[in-house]
């Protein structure tokens, strides 16, 4: 299995925009299956490849915990989306915060999926947001990025915290997995957290 390691902010990897996948070897899709390991294993809704160091456009989700309801997404594409919700969005790069994001309520995506073959597919509710936060992460785009700057403000002395003990030089040091109060989170949001207001 692929060692994979969690990346937390303000690694400077997570602000990278991932590269298209080109080739499909026996590599790739081992890793592929290592970020489907790590979700379960971190008990997440959804992981990025660069989240854990790998710059590859790829991330995976499961939206139920269950098994067979894991989704790979290569190459993805967000093609339509509509309407807006507002709910309560957390990151594992991000560990214990969280804050309200608004995102698409409707999208329409495209992909490569674990067999290899392309595929499109409409979702809402918590798939749609898990596809959109999953999509940012491959531009580089962070969840304080979403955020309100009233959140942002609210957070600040959290995120000094993380940028002191983690500064953007030491970028080799990487954690083993999540840390403390980290489970639950999708590189998104919780189970147990999820709100949702028009």
């Amino acid at each position: 299995m692929e060692e994979f390691h969690l990346l937390t902010y303000p690694d400077e990897r997570l602000r990278e925009v991932c590269a298209e996948v080109k080739k499909f070897g026996e590599e790739f899709w081992r890793k592929v299956d290592a970020l489907l390991e790590r979700v379960r294993e971190w008990r997440g809704v959804g992981l990025a490849a660069p989240q854990v160091g790998w710059n590859a456009r790829v991330f995976v989700a499961n939206t139920t915990g269950k098994p067979e309801d894991s989704l790979v997404f290569v190459n993805p594409q967000i093609e339509k989306q509509r309407g807006r919700v507002v709910a309560d969005e957390g990151c594992l790069c991000f560990p214990g915060l969280s804050a309200e994001i608004p995102r698409s309520a409707w999208i329409r995506a495209s992909a490569i999926g674990r067999d290899g073959k392309p595929f499109a597919l409409e979702a809402e509710g918590l798939l749609a947001r898990c596809i959109q936060h999953e999509t940012d992460h491959l531009d580089g785009i962070l969840l304080i990025d979403r955020m309100r700057d009233v959140d942002r403000l609210a957070l600040a002395p959290e995120l000094r915290e993380m940028e002191r003990r983690r500064p953007r030089q030491r970028r080799r040091r990487r954690p083993s997995r999540p840390g403390p109060g980290a489970e639950g989170y999708f590189s998104v949001f919780s189970f147990e957290s999820f709100s949702v207001s028009a």
